[in-house]
């Protein structure tokens, strides 16, 4: 008995041993923070290096975290219109909003999708049904849109823009992007549509491919998932981590309204949540990413009333996550629906500044995009990026208030343009800032900066400046050094303009081919500008 309770220790102790491996081989592949923090360098490569989050900022004084500028096509809204014999017989009112746009690099034109709808009974009983139709643009430009006559559905004997339609049940293109590794050119687009395909009796989504974006077809067992909702679907490929992700509404909330008195007339289904394939065909059950706090419903006042989120979309640019969530008023509907701009490193763990701010601004009382924003598109185009937005002049569902009964409503496709890169940047003001990266490994021999000057006139004697020095690992818990030759008093000073491609340089030479393969630490000090991004460049 003596040797037996002896023995147990050493029993428990391998079995927790073995539960601890068995915990260690299910977990994920350590993250870089694991890594990081451990001891070794991030390895963080030559592509552009954003700073709103703390990947690859160590510490900051005297920044702050500022949206870059956003400014408006001034001919906003683009002449899209719907003013075709077949857009007219639809229940779309006012214009038409490009919901998707791609720029085709083989074509060398912008691509555009948008939809009309036409309300018809149900003949299950189940109410009205709104069944879409999918139609397409183009542009050689970005501004200018045609409608080219195609022959893939006549109205009347008339060629039309059509691409995608049923008589009797939905055709709504959900999402299109250029396929990052097509298995031949018939199949550079794919799309996810809502339709009942044949064989099924539930609208479901689908998946289709095209060679040019126009024509059309089925994959062969196409359905990805049956149980479609409304709202917008996005798909982003994440070539990390070899994964699809599918962002949409989740069919299951916390909000069980129908069974509520109190709730019963608040729209409980605008959430977001995410779906991931690695085939793409097996997805898992959609799983809550975005929830609401207490700062989005600081801006309604009637007791129950919440925030919800109307539209989202996910775009991956750069390597990174970018979400533009439309927040609405679930229950008035009177509140203006803001654009905000979120962002994540895996698409999995977002985050937004803290003060909201609008990522583009509604217009004027009376103008046409007032009181509704929502992005549908980013299309990166030499060092601007187009954003397509659509907009109305009303809030969903607008009843009217007092006196405004009898406004007419109006949507349409708007078009704003953002700097290269400059989604989020880190702002200094006359008193100046410091920047000071992780350690990472020198992977390159020259480094360029993404910065803008805050200054439209300076005074005599001031300007907008960014200096940089390079340290070295430092010793025991010391302060660390700069590598000799390269601290801010051989860093030769940079007046800020306006530049994306800005080289660092020290005593007159760009060149840190001395350093290359060596851990180092970024400090940067700014004052009177902005700094978006930094890349390490290999020549």
């Amino acid at each position: 008995m003596r040797n037996l309770l002896l023995c147990l220790p050493v029993a428990v102790l391998l079995v927790e041993l073995a539960c601890a491996q068995a915990q260690e081989e299910s977990a994920p592949a350590s993250s870089w923070r694991e890594i990081y923090f451990a001891g070794e360098p991030l390895r963080i490569g030559n592509g552009a290096q954003f700073l709103f989050d703390d990947y690859v900022v160590e510490d900051k004084y005297g920044l702050t975290r500022v949206l870059g500028t956003v400014e408006k096509f001034s001919g906003n809204p683009l002449s899209i219109g719907a003013n075709m014999p077949w857009e007219m017989e639809s229940t779309s009112f006012g214009g038409a909003n490009l919901r998707h746009v791609v720029f085709d690099p083989v074509e060398q034109v912008f691509k555009g999708w948008y939809v009309i709808y036409r309300v018809e009974s149900d003949p299950g009983g189940m109410g009205n049904k709104y069944n879409y139709s999918t139609l397409y643009a183009e542009s050689r430009d970005g501004t200018a849109w045609e409608k080219p006559a195609l022959d893939l559905y006549l109205h009347n004997g008339q060629k039309t823009n059509i691409i995608l339609r049923e008589d009797h049940e939905t055709a709504l293109l959900e999402e299109v992007m250029l396929d990052p590794q097509p298995e031949n050119s018939s199949r550079r687009f794919i799309g996810l549509v809502k339709t009942v395909p044949p064989g099924e009796t539930t609208r479901c989504i689908v998946r289709m491919h095209s060679p040019d974006g126009k024509r059309w077809t089925l994959d062969t067992d196409p359905v990805l998932f049956r149980g479609a909702s409304d709202g917008a679907y996005s798909l982003v490929h994440s070539v990390e981590r070899q994964r699809w992700l599918l962002y949409r509404r989740p069919p299951t909330r916390a909000l069980e309204n129908a069974k509520d008195p109190f709730y019963s007339e608040r729209n409980n289904k605008r959430r977001l949540s995410v779906s991931m394939s690695t085939d793409p065909k097996s997805w898992t059950y959609p799983r809550g990413i975005v929830v609401l706090d207490e700062v989005d419903d600081a801006r309604l006042e009637q007791m129950g009333n919440r925030m919800d989120i109307d539209w989202a979309r996910a775009i991956k640019s750069g390597g990174v996550f970018f979400g533009f969530l439309s927040l609405m008023d679930n229950l008035k509907i009177a509140v203006p629906v803001h654009d905000h701009l979120m962002w994540s490193r895996d698409g999995l763990d977002w985050d937004r500044l803290p003060e909201r701010p609008l990522f583009i601004e509604n217009g004027s009382p009376g103008d046409w995009d007032a009181n509704s924003i929502h992005v549908g598109s980013l299309v990166p185009h030499g060092d601007r990026i187009h954003v397509y937005y659509s907009g109305s002049n009303t809030t969903q569902s607008f009843y009217g208030r007092e006196g405004e009964t009898n406004i007419p409503q109006f949507t349409g496709t708007g078009l704003a343009f953002v700097g290269r890169d400059r989604f989020v940047g880190l702002q200094a003001g006359p008193e100046g800032g410091y920047l000071l990266t992780r350690q990472f490994i020198l992977e390159g021999n020259r480094i360029e900066v993404n910065c803008r000057s805050l200054l439209q006139a300076p005074p005599p004697d001031s300007c907008s400046e960014l200096e940089a020095e390079l340290l070295q690992p430092a010793e025991e818990q010391f302060n660390a050094l700069a590598y000799p030759g390269f601290s801010f008093e051989d860093c030769d000073a940079i007046t800020v303009e306006d530049s994306y491609s800005q080289v660092l340089t020290w005593n007159g030479s760009a060149d840190l081919s001395s350093l290359q393969g060596r851990p180092v630490y970024i400090r940067f000090r700014i004052r009177n500008a902005t700094i978006y991004t930094f890349t390490v460049l290999r020549d």
